[in-house]
């Protein structure tokens, strides 16, 4: 009591209630104890409301009384899922036997689930982390890499960090905040996953994939890579899916030919379209894009849809029109999800351009568009990024052959890897959630 009286009269500003910033009283206590488990462990008014008050201990303390209150009545996953966060905020609290203790409490049953996520190599890393067993820990850490789930992929930054920092706390290792920091190298070393077949996307991508409602490509216009990895895509994802909305970046007035092509490849039908036969070739409307209708008209469970809005509108309007006609359809009709092949600034879910920093691109506003509805989609972006570029497009010299080369790109230098995926930090600078890296490209001509 003398410190306390001390501290006010030395320090005017201390007060009771920094003294008391991590209590709760009973009447809380009995409001969080209700709550469901979604709400407070994934909710700001959960258990979380202390965590970010840096209540680590509390926190814990909170989680643990939830857990015995709520225990009967919880789910396997969600009693795992309490366990890991029980755990985390006794590590950040630097308590790490209480941590370990909760952590291994978190571990699955399974050693990895059909997706190919390792969670339990994940949890027995943090483990030897905090036990400072450095060999265990790299173990860990061979076993985690050669799981290609992206999920695994991001916890191997982490397990990077700990690693990189042997001798941080847990919290400091963990937000990889330690010294030495993670350079953009060693986050591509440790998230890119080698794609080694172009025509085939290996099961945890795919799984991965599946867990979104709406995947939009970004790419460079006019290279046969780009093509080949789409289709791919699109071929994966229609094995499980009962029906599959297609979106290809073709004039709306083009939807009536392709469906013709479509249902009878009959290739007079597209040297009939302006669009197909025009002079003014920009990558779209390339040789690999007919391998891509043909190869689309072969799958049962597909729809095609022309988006494209280009005639006289704005930059603005345009994109405005695309996601107005892929939100029609995705509302109207019942798709299992959307792929999208767009431009690489149409499929961005960041406001702003170089040149426009109020313009929103067509991707940004269906989601927009999907949340003012309150339709629930998961949505991924993919930039297809290139070491060096060869293509067909229209540049201020003209239509033609292009190459460009990014040799210096961290995304070139940091792994061998002729084509890979990532995943970004959350939202990249141009606005993607990962990336499909392509070492070369090669050109593709115009259609005819």
């Amino acid at each position: 009591m003398k410190l306390l009286f001390f501290l006010l009269f030395i320090f005017p500003e201390f007060s009771l209630a920094k003294l008391s910033v991590c209590e709760i009283s009973e009447t809380q206590l009995e409001s969080y104890l209700s709550m469901n488990f979604y709400d407070f462990d994934q909710g700001s008014t959960g258990w979380r409301a202390l965590g970010v008050k840096s209540c680590y201990k509390e926190a814990a303390e909170l989680q643990v009384k939830f857990r015995e209150n709520n225990f009967t009545n919880m789910l396997d996953w969600e009693k795992r899922t309490s366990s890991w966060h029980i755990g985390q905020m006794y590590a950040f609290a630097n308590l790490s036997s209480n941590a370990i203790k909760y952590f291994e409490l978190s571990k699955s049953d399974q050693d990895q689930d059909k997706s190919g996520f390792k969670w339990n190599d994940y949890v027995n890393a943090s483990i030897a982390f905090l036990k400072k067993d450095r060999d265990s820990l790299l173990n860990f850490r061979e076993r985690l890499y050669s799981g290609d789930s992206p999920y695994n992929r991001m916890n191997l930054r982490i397990v990077d960090s700990f690693l990189r920092c042997p001798d941080s706390f847990y919290k400091e290792a963990y937000s990889k905040t330690c010294t030495p920091r993670e350079t953009e190298i060693d986050r591509l070393n440790a998230t890119a996953i080698e794609i080694q077949n172009i025509h085939k996307i290996s099961s945890p991508l795919n799984a991965y994939f599946e867990n979104h409602d709406v995947i939009a490509i970004g790419e460079v216009h006019g290279n046969n890579e780009s093509i080949d990895l789409f289709h791919s895509i699109v071929k994966s994802l229609s094995l499980g899916a009962s029906k599959l909305l297609v979106g290809l970046e073709i004039p709306r007035t083009e939807q009536h030919r392709v469906d013709q092509f479509l249902k009878n490849l009959d290739i007079s039908v597209l040297k009939e379209s302006e669009f197909f036969n025009s002079q003014f070739q920009d990558g779209r409307a390339s040789k690999a894009m007919l391998e891509l209708l043909q190869g689309l008209a072969k799958l049962q469970n597909v729809k095609v849809l022309c988006f494209d809005h280009a005639e006289g509108l704005s930059a603005q309007m345009r994109d405005n029109k695309m996601s107005e006609l892929i939100f029609e359809k995705l509302s109207n009709e019942d798709f299992d999800r959307a792929v999208i092949l767009t431009g690489d600034i149409h499929a961005s879910l960041k406001v702003g351009t170089d040149s426009n920093s109020s313009f929103v691109p067509m991707l940004k506003s269906l989601d927009n568009r999907l949340s003012q509805a309150s339709e629930s989609k998961k949505i991924l972006n993919i930039q297809l990024r290139y070491k060096e570029l060869n293509t067909w497009a229209c540049f201020s010299p003209g239509c033609k052959k292009y190459e460009i080369s990014h040799s210096h790109s961290p995304y070139s230098v940091a792994v061998p890897f002729s084509f890979y995926f990532t995943l970004e930090d959350e939202l990249e600078e141009q606005g993607y959630k990962s990336s499909i890296f392509i070492r070369k490209s090669t050109a593709s001509l115009p259609m005819f």
